[in-house]
């Protein structure tokens, strides 16, 4: 569904010394935003993408990263719109899911 919009944060636990090397990566990847935790080699991200399928992509490519000890979705919140009323032939409000 093209109207997808996907929130999630990770925690990426790095060692310390590859930290600042791993987070410069992560802000080049589209969505993504290093929000701190550098000098602790815990970087707090956020991604934002179209779709699921992006999301684990993402993931498993920040996982694979040398230097990375482990890389965990925190939150997810989707909002999609719901399918028009098939009745009225309105289109219902956005409805918003959060799974954390």
């Amino acid at each position: 569904m093209p109207d997808e919009f996907h929130v999630s944060s990770l925690v990426v636990h790095c060692r310390k010394e590859c930290a600042g090397g791993i987070a410069a990566v992560l802000r080049t990847m589209e969505g993504m935003e290093v929000h701190g935790g550098v000098a602790e080699g815990k970087l707090v991200v956020t991604l934002e993408t179209a779709s699921e399928g992006e999301i684990v992509e993402r993931l498993n490519a920040v996982q694979l990263m040398d230097g990375v000890l482990a890389a965990t979705l925190v939150f997810h919140q989707f909002d999609a719109p719901d399918s028009s009323d098939a009745s009225t032939g309105s289109c219902k409000p956005w409805n918003s899911r959060v799974v954390t």
